[in-house]
């Protein structure tokens, strides 16, 4: 998300900024649980901070158990949350769908749409995934959003015209610019009953392989375009961009 919310990238940039002062494409950090609290080095990825051999990752989770361990029987920690968050887990939500189906289609999972026009309504419908989202049946299986305008729903077919207040898994397109509906699930579903109706959901898609010359050089080729809502600032990326222009145009 780093160049779809100026806010956020402005967070990134002050933990970690590239070799001109400038906004990287990544950035890894682990923060405590007041979200400011830098518990290790700060870098473009883990390997800045774990290394790139074999047993990084090892590395990386004994860490991690040990930050877990120290934080997780703080009282500390307790009175940062909020009491909503401690009656329900919170859902993992992107920023908004247009972000949200191109995330899903480069992660090779479903999307989960939340849609109710009014607040209250929508937040129940929150509260009721939060419930089920983090349970071992679900986890990790898809992406998450909350919408609230009809008409953001343009992009997703059978969504287009009049659609009702519910849970949507949507499969996203190739290139995650749209997408069609797997299931609908009524608002009115919650607990076992609407884990079940997730994991049914889920179950009937079938992620796409995708190799990443080709599907570049088919995206290049038909026109689908990303435009950041910020600027690139990651000199790296700028300068592959020109470099693709320059083959492209010989």
């Amino acid at each position: 998300m780093t160049y779809e919310n100026a806010a956020e990238g402005a967070l990134l940039k002050d933990l970690y900024s590239g070799r001109n002062d400038n906004l990287e494409n990544t950035v890894f950090a682990m923060l405590g649980p007041d979200g400011k609290k830098r518990l290790t080095m700060t870098g473009r990825s883990p390997n800045s901070v774990y290394g790139s051999g074999s047993e990084s990752a090892a590395t990386m989770a004994r860490a991690m158990k040990r930050h877990a361990r120290r934080y997780g029987k703080s009282s500390d920690t307790k009175s940062t949350l909020t009491r909503s968050t401690e009656q329900s887990p919170a859902v993992p939500t992107v920023a908004n769908l247009r972000l949200a189906l191109n995330v899903a289609s480069c992660e090779n999972r479903p999307l989960v749409i939340v849609f109710h026009q009014e607040a209250r309504s929508r937040r129940q419908l929150e509260t009721n995934l939060g419930e089920v989202v983090w349970k071992k049946l679900l986890v990790g299986r898809s992406e998450y959003v909350v919408v609230d305008e009809p008409k953001a729903l343009a992009t997703i077919a059978q969504l287009r015209n009049d659609p009702k207040p519910g849970i949507y898994v949507v499969r996203p397109s190739t290139f995650g610019d749209r997408g069609r509906l797997i299931a609908s699930i009524a608002t009115d579903h919650k607990g076992t009953e609407l884990a079940k109706e997730l994991d049914a959901a889920f179950s009937k898609y079938r992620p796409r392989e995708k190799i990443r010359g080709t599907h570049v050089a088919t995206g290049q080729e038909i026109g689908v375009k990303w435009e950041t809502q910020t600027p690139i600032t990651d000199s790296r990326s700028s300068r592959k961009s020109r470099q693709g222009r320059t083959r492209r145009r010989r």
